[in-house]
Parts: structure tokens; C-alpha cells; sequence
């Protein structure tokens, strides 16, 4: 019988929620942290300690915790149940944060991940699939709930020896399958294991309690502490999948009484943002684009990408505001920073024109291949143009046409645009011809023209895309 070190090592961390704060929304915890493990798998000395450390933080937060400790496998599967339950009956506004702390590994045969119960008479690593809970399955059944956004974090991997045979176990985390709206971080490097001494829900636990901070930048700068800490010998690691924002805790704002008037929720961005199109369009309101840019501004400051794009907008055209073409690529580039693929398409074109930023048409190009690559329309269209003209890329006229099919099946304004983009060159509108007559929307001569033919066909296959056809 062989003895090896823990081999499941990771903390999943699991966003699904749109860009939010945990506010005033319901939130519940549960903590589970096991021990007193027999002889043949090796006790832990620390993990209650952690898990009384999150739940402090956690409380701190707002959240309901509940906090269990040595438990065999049904009290697991239990306590997991009845959480599942309570988060559902929170309804779709609760925020859920489920932590592990205890001994995991995983069985490459089957390419499954288990959390260890205390008193699992394992001697095998075939009997994980009989003693152990199963990773995956805590992750399926917390996803199925209706709560919006869920944390879960396995603090395992400690650097005790397992004593049971590991034939076909893997060394290290094996990847869950991927959810959007994941953020998936590993208490250590795959393969490799943690100390047991706290370093890494000490640091997890404070950072949480940092305000105006993401998320992900949580993790990075838990990343940094645990490095420093062990002497580079733990390095916390994330997936990062998340597609919205998250904070633990808002930064301070300050507020006018009119605004408070204005809105009851002060510290929602999302809000702030939606008054910002209200004052800026004049939907409802009288028209004030002064005021719309200070609202943007605000939400902005609270991680708003959508914001910053907006009052970027704004500074660029000098609209309501000065115009400050260096403020508008600032606000793109920490839109983009966020992950927003306008925010990059937005600043892309601040690196094509020189404005705001040293011109850079290689940059720009990258840029927008990025957002394209995102799904955004401008992104695409704006490429295609550079692919066209073969500046900041090397000409390509076929992936130039690619990329506008790609952009009208997105977005109805690109259709509008015809009347520019088929003044590109012969060979773009050549390609172009192909891609439509293969879509069934065209059906005149594969000639480069730029006919009225070629421009109707271009109408119809927005119009085809836009009906589902």
C-alpha cells in the first residue's frame, strides 16, 4: 500500500449572476470542514480553524451560516441537501457561498473529482466512487437552483499523506466540466499541494473584506499574499470565466440629495446606469446630458462596464461633458480590463485614430480581433475593414468579407452600412458575392460589382439572421 500526498487540490469559486454586489440580496452559507480523519487516509490539523475563520468573514458579509464539522458521508450529503433547498426557496435574488475544507482526491480512470468524508474506511482509490461525495455532483445540484449567483470554494489539497493505494488516481485537480460564469480557483498549482497551515483562507478571507474590489482581483491578490507567504511554494491559481463583474464589497460613494431623491438604491450600478440612457435619450425625463454623464460616471466607478463605455462615448464627442479624447480611452481601457468586448472594440478605434492614445494600428487590430472573437458586431466589421485595406494586419480580402457575413448575422446596423462597406475593394466585394450566394441570399454574377443586387442580398441576410432563418 502506497502512501502519496493529497491530490485533489483546488478552490472552485462559481459565479452565475449578472454584474451585482452582495447587498440586500438573501445570502446563505455553508461551511463544511473535516478533520479528524482515521490513520489510513491521515487528520488535519487546521481546517476547522479555516472554516471558523470564513465564517466570520462570511458573517461580516451579511450571510446566514451555517458551519459543520467531521462529517461522514451522509451527514455530507445531508447538509449539502438541505443547503440546495434553502438556497432555492431564497428565490432567484439569493447569493450562495459553499466551503470545503478538508481532505479531496481524484480517480483519473473514471475522471472524477470526491471530497473524503471523516469516517470513509477508504483503502483504495477504487472505493471513492462508494465512500467518498462526488465533486461534480454538489457543483451540478448548486447550479440547478435557482439563485442567481453562487460561490463555492474547496480548500483541499493539504500537505498530509493520504495512505491509500492511488493505482489509478491522478496527481492534482482534474477539470470540472466548464459553466459559464465560472471562476474556478485552485487553492495551489495543479499538482501540487497546500500547506496546512491557513495560508490560504487567511488571505481569502481578509481580501474578501476589501470594498471596491473584483472579485477576480480578490483572487490575484490572494495569489500574491499565499506566494509570499510560502516562499513561492504555493501558488493559488484561477480560471477565470467569469462574463460580469462581481464585488464582495462596494467603495464608498458619495451622494447628492437630489440624487437620493432620484433613486432609491444608491449603490446599484445597474440602476444608476439605466437613470444615465434616461437623462442622456430623454426617455421620461427632460433631456441632460450632464447630468446622464455624472450618473455614468457614478455607476462607472462601481465597475459599470456598460458606464464606462457610455461616458466614454460622451468625452469623445464632447457630449454633455468636455471632450477629453485621453479620458475616453481610459474608460475603454478599464471597460476592456473588466473583460468588455465593446470596451475593446471602443478602444481599438482610440488606437486607429491616434485620439487619446499614441496611434497603433497593430494594436487596434488586435484589439478588435478580440472583441470579434467576443461576438461583438463592431468588432468584426471594423477588422474587416482593416482587413481589407491591410492596415495594422496583412490584406486578406477573404477573411475581410468573413468577417462582415459574421457581423450582419449580429447586428441589424451593420446592414446600414452597406453603402460603405461595398465601396471597399473589388476583391472584398468578390469574396463577399461568394459568402452571400452560399447563403442563399444572392444569386447574381460572383463579378466584384458593387450592384443593386449585392446590396439587397446584404439586406436579406440581416433580414434572414434577424428572423431565425
Amino acid at each position: 500500500m502506497s502512501v502519496v500526498r493529497v491530490f485533489f487540490c483546488a478552490a472552485i469559486f462559481l459565479v452565475g449572476s449578472a454584474f451585482g454586489v452582495l447587498a440586500d440580496n438573501p445570502k446563505l452559507a455553508l461551511i463544511i470542514t473535516n478533520k479528524a480523519y482515521p490513520a489510513s487516509i491521515g487528520a488535519l490539523e487546521n481546517t476547522h480553524r479555516d472554516g471558523e475563520r470564513m465564517a466570520a468573514a462570511l458573517t461580516a458579509l451579511g450571510f446566514s451560516v451555517v458551519h459543520k464539522r467531521d462529517l461522514d458521508k451522509g451527514a455530507m450529503l445531508a447538509e449539502v441537501s438541505d443547503y440546495v433547498d434553502r438556497l432555492e426557496k431564497a428565490g432567484p435574488e439569493a447569493v450562495g457561498f459553499f466551503y470545503y475544507a478538508g481532505h479531496g482526491a481524484a480517480n483519473s480512470k473514471r475522471g472524477d473529482n470526491y471530497l473524503i468524508p471523516v469516517e470513509a474506511p477508504i483503502v483504495s482509490d477504487r472505493q471513492l466512487a462508494l465512500q467518498a461525495v462526488k465533486l461534480g455532483e454538489i457543483i451540478d445540484s448548486i447550479a440547478e437552483t435557482s439563485a442567481k449567483t453562487n460561490f463555492l470554494v474547496f480548500d483541499a489539497c493539504r500537505n498530509v499523506p493520504i495512505g491509500f493505494s492511488v493505482r489509478s488516481a491522478l496527481r492534482g485537480f482534474r477539470a470540472e466540466a466548464h459553466r459559464q460564469g465560472m471562476l474556478i480557483a485552485f487553492a495551489t498549482d495543479p499538482g501540487k499541494t497546500a500547506t496546512d497551515e491557513g495560508v490560504y483562507a487567511e488571505a481569502l478571507s481578509e481580501e474578501m473584506q476589501r470594498p471596491g474590489v473584483l472579485a477576480t482581483e480578490v483572487f490575484r491578490a490572494v495569489r500574491n499574499r499565499v506566494l509570499a507567504a510560502t516562499k513561492d511554494r504555493q501558488g493559488p491559481w484561477i480560471e477565470d470565466g467569469l462574463s460580469d463583474n462581481m464585488y464582495f464589497k462596494l467603495p464608498p460613494v458619495r451622494w447628492t440629495n437630489e440624487d437620493r431623491d432620484e433613486l432609491n438604491l444608491p449603490n446599484d450600478a445597474g440602476a444608476l446606469f439605466n437613470l444615465g440612457v434616461k437623462y442622456q435619450t430623454g426617455d421620461g425625463v427632460a433631456q441632460d446630458k450632464a447630468k446622464a454623464a455624472r450618473l455614468y460616471r457614478k455607476a462607472a466607478d462601481l465597475g459599470n462596464t456598460a458606464a464606462m463605455n457610455s461616458l466614454g462615448v460622451l468625452y469623445e464627442r464632447g457630449d454633455g461633458i468636455a471632450q477629453d479624447h485621453a479620458e475616453a480611452a481610459r474608460l475603454y481601457r478599464k471597460a476592456a480590463d473588466l473583460g468588455d468586448a465593446l470596451g475593446m472594440s471602443n478602444l481599438a478605434t482610440r488606437y486607429e485614430l491616434g485620439h487619446g492614445v499614441a496611434q497603433d494600428k497593430a494594436e487596434a487590430a488586435r484589439l478588435y480581433r478580440k472583441a470579434a472573437d467576443l461576438g461583438i458586431a463592431h468588432g468584426m466589421f471594423h477588422l474587416g475593414r482593416l482587413y481589407d485595406s491591410g492596415q495594422g494586419v496583412e490584406r486578406d480580402r477573404v477573411k475581410a468579407a468573413e468577417l462582415i457575413v459574421l457581423a450582419l448575422k449580429k447586428e441589424d446596423w451593420v446592414a446600414n452600412q452597406a453603402a460603405f462597406f461595398l465601396g471597399w475593394s473589388e476583391g472584398f466585394r468578390t469574396e463577399l458575392q461568394r459568402l452571400l450566394k452560399a447563403e442563399g441570399v444572392y444569386s447574381g454574377p460572383v463579378d466584384g460589382d458593387a450592384s443593386e443586387a449585392l446590396k439587397k442580398a446584404v439586406l436579406a441576410l440581416a433580414a434572414k439572421s434577424k428572423g431565425g432563418g
